[in-house]
C-alpha cells in the first residue's frame, strides 16, 4: 500500500464516521520515514594494538550521526570479559539522554584487503542477558540496553594478516 492508499482509507474512514452522525472528527497519521548510513572505522596497527590491550579492554570510534542520534563503534580487540579469543563488536546510541530511544537496523563486517565485506556475523546481542521478544532484525536502543552488537563477532585465530588487514589496519563498516 502506497502512502496515497492510506489517506484515501483515513478520508474513508472519516467520510464513515460522519455519515454515522459523528461530526466532530479529527484524524492523523504517523509515518516512519526509514534513514540509512554508514560509518567506516579503521584500526590502525590492529595486531599491535591487539597485544598491547588486554581482555576486557574497548576501543571506540569517533561520534557519528545518522538519523538524528549520534552513534559509535565499540571494539574489543581482545573480547570482553569472558568471551576471550573473540574479537567484540558493539554499535553504541551515544546520544541518549539527548535524543531519547533509537531503533537501528544494523550489521557490522570487516573488509577485506580490497575494502570488499568479508567477513560478517548474526543477529547482533544486546550484551547484558535480558530476554528480548523483539521479532525482526531492528534492535531498540534504550536506557535498558544503549549498546548491540556480537560478543563473538570473530575468533582472533580467524584474523588472517593477508585477508582482513591492510597495511597492518583493520577496518571495520
Amino acid at each position: 500500500m502506497d502512502r496515497s492508499d492510506e489517506i484515501m482509507s483515513m478520508s474513508a474512514l472519516v467520510s464513515s464516521l460522519r455519515a454515522a452522525g459523528r461530526h466532530h472528527l479529527s484524524a492523523g497519521t504517523f509515518v516512519v520515514t526509514p534513514v540509512t548510513g554508514s560509518y567506516l572505522f579503521r584500526i590502525e596497527q590492529f595486531k599491535r594494538i591487539q597485544k598491547m590491550l588486554g581482555n576486557g579492554t574497548m576501543i571506540e570510534s569517533g561520534t557519528f550521526r545518522v538519523g538524528g542520534h549520534d552513534w559509535r563503534i565499540r571494539c574489543y580487540p581482545n573480547g570482553e570479559k569472558g568471551h576471550e579469543g573473540f574479537i567484540a563488536l558493539y554499535l553504541v546510541h551515544a546520544s541518549h539522554d539527548r535524543t531519547g530511544d533509537a531503533t537501528a537496523d544494523f550489521f557490522m563486517s570487516i573488509l577485506d584487503r580490497i575494502g570488499k565485506p568479508s567477513w560478517s556475523d548474526g543477529e547482533a546481542q544486546i550484551p547484558e542477558e535480558i530476554d528480548d521478544e523483539t521479532e525482526g532484525d531492528a534492535q531498540n536502543f534504550s536506557i535498558r540496553g544503549d549498546r548491540w552488537g556480537w560478543r563473538e563477532f570473530m575468533k582472533v585465530e580467524d584474523l588472517d594478516d593477508e585477508e582482513h588487514l591492510k597495511d597492518g589496519c583493520l577496518t571495520i563498516v
